[in-house]
């Protein structure tokens, strides 16, 4: 079986799982195979994802992926122009409603 799909992985982990209800194949031995069938599952779940976020990237009009920004992040980018401290935007003194209370 391809150990490249999770439905690959999933039916892997099934027939280790039946070997060993059938004495087939050591506690010890299956506990080792299943933990690193796991470790290969969360390992295609991340490339998935990363696949879609990439793909959502491109339909939304960006050349690339990044990373979204925090909260903090996008107050200094929305209030870069006008004469608020950096700190008092990134501690949100400052912000209400979207809006810089001062300027903006």
């Amino acid at each position: 079986m391809a150990l490249d799909t999770l439905s690959g992985v999933r039916c892997e982990m099934a027939r280790l799982y039946r070997l060993a209800l059938n004495n087939k194949l050591p506690c010890d031995e299956l506990t080792r195979l299943i933990y690193t069938l796991k470790e290969i599952r969360a390992c295609l779940e991340a490339k998935t994802l990363t696949d879609v976020q990439q793909r959502r990237a491109v339909l939304s009009g960006q050349e690339r992926y990044r990373p979204a920004e925090s909260s903090a992040d996008q107050s200094r980018q929305r209030h870069k122009t006008c004469a608020i401290a950096p700190r008092a935007v990134a501690n949100r003194q400052a912000v209400s409603s979207g809006r810089c209370a001062l300027l903006c």
